[in-house]
């Protein structure tokens, strides 16, 4: 059972009606077509970034973060781009085995820059650290 709001003179009054899913979505139907017939719907401008919503993003984000975490990068092309000077966004998992590397190569005098986001960690390297540690 569906409820309608009729409008009248006097304003609204609701009146009980019974209608099947079928003839809800028929109505629905006819009512959208309408509505894009006189221009008061554009399918192609629905969805932008100004409209996306904050459940959105926050969504895209998870999706992203659990795939970068399933597709674990190589640790020496990761240290690479550190070494070039890049900004570098990785996983807990790929920032621990960077590390692990650089105590393999004996590279123990990197420093890191972390700052985490949400599921990830955007990696800098500094300076050597007898680089950054000596008073300016």
């Amino acid at each position: 059972m569906v409820l309608a709001m009729v409008a009248d003179t006097a304003g609204f009054k609701e009146i009980k009606m019974k209608i099947t899913k079928k003839q809800l979505k028929k109505i629905i139907r006819e009512e959208y077509a309408r509505l894009k017939s006189q221009g008061l719907i554009k399918e192609s401008e629905w969805y932008s970034d100004e409209h996306e919503t904050l459940a959105d993003k926050k969504f895209a984000d998870a999706q992203q973060a659990d795939q970068m975490a399933s597709q674990m990068r190589d640790p020496e092309n990761l240290l690479d781009d550190l070494e070039m000077g890049k900004e570098v966004q990785m996983s807990e998992e790929e920032l621990q085995a960077v590390q692990e590397l650089c105590r393999k190569e004996g590279l123990m005098d990197y420093v890191f820059e972390i700052q985490n986001y949400k599921n990830m960690q955007i990696v800098k390297l500094l300076d050597d650290y007898d680089d950054w540690n000596q008073p300016y």
